[in-house]
């Protein structure tokens, strides 16, 4: 399936018996459908990460080091409890401006559902959305975002068109 809305309905059609979600993206999913349900929660631990483009290691590490620093300072822990702890579909995200004269850097995603990437009231929002955002305030970067399909994510970064992706990326 190429989009979560399309395998929500392959399960509710009986078109297929089981689907693997993140559990909070899960369980976000049987609050709006409660005709489907969760069977377990503990299938898979996976890390989440970022992609960036190989032809730029600056950047990658230059994210390893914001990531050490909020990390160290709560931060992490606070977008974290934001959107895999709290309700994500009350989560606030907050208002990140850039400096438009800033040097652009071009994250790509694919806004398949909370917590990591979606689109709500014509902004993006979610965990992943608030992680690369801070990184791109704090280290003095504009940041552009490039809606895509799941699939064309990894290409769009080896050609280039993208600096980074993101999207629950494991």
């Amino acid at each position: 399936f190429t989009a979560v809305a399309d395998m929500v309905l392959a399960l509710k059609t009986n078109k297929i018996d089981a689907a693997l979600f993140d559990e909070t993206g899960g369980k976000v999913l049987v609050k709006s459908n409660p005709e489907v349900g969760i069977l377990t929660n503990e299938v898979v631990d996976l890390n989440i990460g970022c992609g960036f483009n190989s032809n730029n290691s600056a950047l990658r590490e230059q994210f390893n080091k914001f990531l050490q620093n909020i990390k160290a300072d709560g931060t992490y822990d606070e977008m974290y409890k934001r959107w895999f702890i709290d309700d994500p579909e009350k989560a606030q995200m907050p208002k990140i401006e850039f400096d438009k004269n800033a040097r652009q850097i071009t994250l790509g995603v694919a806004v398949g559902d909370l917590p990591n990437s979606a689109i709500i009231n014509n902004e993006h929002v979610g965990f992943d959305i608030e992680l690369l955002k801070t990184f791109a305030k704090r280290e003095g970067f504009n940041m552009k975002i490039i809606t895509m399909e799941f699939s064309s994510l990894i290409a769009a970064l080896a050609a280039g068109k993208v600096d980074i992706i993101a999207d629950g990326i494991s």
